[in-house]
């Protein structure tokens, strides 16, 4: 028989270890992670942001607070002056998304990891590989997999290789990288990672710690909803609504406080405290001490430790 020799206040000191949160409340580092969203519906756009709060150890969408760090993204699945487009208008508003802490490499053609992998192996790593090895960063997005995708996922044999393939290319890479994976959803395959995360039918989904949808009830609302599912004893589903800003580069969160929001816009403006407040007052028409208030929420959360 064994004999239990441990007393209350040790079992009740026993605690789970915090996990080592790049995106506090959202994503590990390390881990792996897919956000995936129909055709157009803004899941690049929403990314960016994402960057940009781990480039700057903000808070992504005024809720997940990121540790600061590099950001490297792959792209593969939409013309290449598309996503440069979209990554130009960024810049232009937040220059930071420029330089060596954000860097990007572009793959032509079929992206086939399975190959990668062999190639890797063979000291012949393709240049797009490369790129994304020397720039060292904490984050990777991979804007790789469009609707056929989701298809060849569903033979075993081939998801099994993809799956192991990307965890060996992640194991590749310098330091403890966190993946992010953009998949396209369409028409014909609404939801369907979703529905198949926790079953066999799509092993893939199993693989990841947080999967997010973003979605909307029409085509072209204004609103969208981002439905955020955990895995590995996290909670276990939220969704936030969010819309573009008024030049449709970033998302924010529509469901913060507006006031809170502006404080947040003037300090990573580089305004300071004094005309920060100023123009707080002029615009809400607050008194001192709310805005006292918003200065000590809003900046604990930005530089509360991750």
């Amino acid at each position: 028989m064994k004999v239990i020799t441990s007393t209350w206040f040790e079992y009740t000191q026993n605690k789970p270890a915090e996990p080592d949160w790049l995106v506090k409340g959202l994503i590990t580092r390390g881990s792996r992670n897919v956000l995936f969203g129909d055709t157009s519906v803004g899941k690049s756009r929403l990314v960016v942001g994402l960057l940009l709060a781990i480039l700057r150890g903000e808070a992504f969408l005024d809720e997940y607070q990121c540790a600061k760090g590099k950001v490297h993204y792959i792209v593969n699945d939409m013309p290449e002056q598309d996503w440069f487009g979209i990554l130009r208008k960024a810049q232009n508003k937040y220059p930071d998304l420029c330089g060596e802490n954000a860097t990007q490499s572009w793959c032509s053609g079929n992206f086939d990891i399975v190959k990668t992998m062999q190639d890797i192996r063979n000291d012949n790593p393709p240049e797009w590989a490369q790129d994304a090895y020397n720039s060292a960063s904490e984050v990777y997005v991979i804007d790789a997999f469009n609707n056929s995708f989701l298809e060849e996922t569903e033979k075993p044999h081939l998801m099994k290789r993809i799956v192991f393939a990307w965890r060996e290319f992640q194991e590749w890479l310098p330091g403890n990288p966190t993946l992010l994976f953009i998949v396209q959803e369409t028409k014909g395959h609404p939801d369907k990672i979703a529905k198949h995360a926790y079953s066999g039918a799509y092993p893939l989904a199993q693989d990841m710690t947080c999967m997010i949808r973003l979605w909307e009830k029409e085509d072209g609302a204004e609103i969208k909803h981002m439905t955020i599912t955990k895995a590995r004893g996290l909670p276990k589903q939220a969704t936030i609504d969010v819309s573009l800003d008024d030049d449709a580069v970033l998302f924010y969160n529509v469901t913060s406080d507006p006031s809170e929001r502006l404080i947040r816009t003037l300090l990573t403006s580089g305004e300071d405290k004094h005309e920060i407040k100023r123009i707080y007052l002029e615009t809400t028409k607050q008194t001192e001490g709310a805005f006292s208030k918003k200065w000590q929420k809003t900046t604990g959360k930005l530089f509360s430790k991750s």
